[in-house]
């Protein structure tokens, strides 16, 4: 599309390795590989969410930014305070280990099994929509154990102003990502929402939240 809007400049805004998604054929990742060096070539500028992508995509152009994801720091600390009456929560017993995000299988569903199998005493929280592909079905297999355990409570998709509340009702919250080439170059956006909110934070270790150990 490139000349089509008159368009002064082509910034490309990258916010993922889109290669190491789980759906993706090798033969996708060939294509989508092939398809982002060429975008790449042509934008003027380029934009990558953690230093890990930048570098990636330091091969393909001379003008790479590290801009990573932010969060309205302001909004979530005032929102999640004050907030211990989420009817949904009212019969949930503390602590409470909570994951605020989206269920896809960028998820470690065997660590959350084994996490929830052995720790029957804690509450294990999840607030956000599922999206895992029924191609996926080890990982929808892992799900569905999950939610087999009384200790666990999925409370579905939420409006995200309704986020703050939600997390502010945690006792921990947590990053239980699957480590793999997306996590390497990914910033969850959740670590810093979880961070305004002033939550103690439980992660597996991921390169892009490296220098922010002290912080959770």
């Amino acid at each position: 599309f490139k000349g089509l809007f008159d368009e002064r400049m082509v910034v490309y805004d990258c916010f993922d390795k889109y290669t190491g998604y789980a759906v993706n054929t090798p033969e996708d990742s060939v294509q989508t590989t092939s398809r982002e060096r060429e975008l790449v070539a042509q934008a003027d500028v380029v934009f990558a969410v953690s230093p890990q992508l930048a570098s990636y995509l330091g091969q393909y152009h001379p003008k790479v930014f590290v801009v990573p994801n932010g969060v309205d720091a302001q909004y979530f600390s005032t929102k999640q305070k004050g907030n211990e009456a989420i009817a949904e929560l009212g019969g949930v017993p503390r602590p409470r280990i909570g994951y605020a995000g989206v269920i896809s299988n960028k998820l470690d569903f065997e660590l959350l099994n084994y996490v929830a199998e052995n720790n029957p005493s804690w509450s294990l929280i999840f607030v956000g929509p599922e999206d895992i592909s029924p191609k996926l079905r080890e990982d929808m297999r892992l799900l569905q154990a999950l939610k087999t355990h009384d200790n666990v409570y999925f409370l579905g998709n939420k409006h995200p102003r309704d986020l703050p509340m939600y997390i502010g009702n945690f006792d921990v919250a947590i990053m239980p990502l699957l480590q793999d080439s997306r996590t390497e170059y990914s910033s969850p956006n959740k670590f810093y929402e979880y961070c305004a909110c002033g939550k103690p934070i439980v992660s597996v270790p991921t390169p892009s939240i490296q220098d922010h150990r002290e912080l959770y």
